[in-house]
């Protein structure tokens, strides 16, 4: 396992993983190795504005925003996870979005296939 954190004030490219954050949180990044099936995960988890579980079949539709993120960030576009997840499934992968969990953290898992060699 490895775990880094990027505090609240990054720049450039890495600021998206922020823009759903409460502030003075961190946002984790981890990887893990995984058997069943054979491949690596990443994942990126912050504490934040809500995913509720009715929501996670929609995240990758392209252009749309869950209502409760329209007022925080008015240059998102909706299409975000909709490349995420076309990019994945590309290499044979999967975008697995976990719904939030009571203390507010959200998890966004990128699942990697391994090779058998």
């Amino acid at each position: 396992n490895s775990i880094s954190t990027w505090p609240q004030k990054p720049r450039g490219r890495d600021q998206e993983f922020c823009r759903y954050s409460y502030p003075n949180t961190t946002v984790e990044i981890g990887a893990t190795a995984t058997e069943q099936p054979l491949g690596f995960e990443l994942y990126v988890e912050n504490t934040g504005l809500s995913i509720k579980s009715e929501e996670l079949d929609r995240l990758t539709e392209r252009g749309w925003r869950s209502p409760s993120t329209r007022g925080v960030a008015a240059n998102g576009s909706g299409i975000g996870l909709w490349v995420v997840d076309g990019i994945m499934r590309t290499l044979g992968g999967r975008l697995l979005p976990m719904p939030t969990t009571p203390d507010h953290r959200t998890r966004m898992r990128l699942w990697f296939p391994g090779s058998k060699e």
